[in-house]
């Protein structure tokens, strides 16, 4: 179970390691934009996708956390069967959640109204 915890905590703190970076280099980015030197185009989508893949890691590592952890102090059995189940299905919700939020294209797809089409003939009877 340990090398298992192991394994997922270093995949998720290179993530956020990772995630970091990125918000550094973005923040240096604006800050090239406000002073001027900076001529290319700088899109929110970017900025939503970093906020969509940090805010990702950042409930996958407190689900996981509360995964793990909650069995090993709780000596009640449905007790931790519950809060590990309910923190699964937690990250689960939160991710798809932020995807909905952050993701622009996603979100068009999901609450774009949908066209109705009536097709109608005229018969005449002479």
């Amino acid at each position: 179970m340990y090398g298992d915890f192991l394994k997922n905590l270093v995949l998720v703190f290179t993530n956020a390691a990772i995630d970091i970076v990125a918000l550094i280099k973005v923040q240096r980015i604006r800050k090239q934009f406000r002073s001027g030197k900076r001529s290319e185009y700088y899109t929110k989508k970017e900025t939503n996708f970093l906020k969509q893949t940090f805010g990702q890691t950042l409930f996958y590592v407190l689900g996981y956390v509360t995964y793990l952890m909650v069995p090993e102090i709780s000596s009640n059995k449905y007790i931790s069967f519950f809060v590990s189940l309910l923190s699964w299905c937690a990250i689960a919700m939160i991710d798809g959640m932020l995807t909905i939020v952050y993701n622009c294209e996603i979100r068009g797809k999901i609450f774009k109204p949908k066209a109705i089409s009536v097709a109608s003939t005229a018969v005449s009877t002479k």
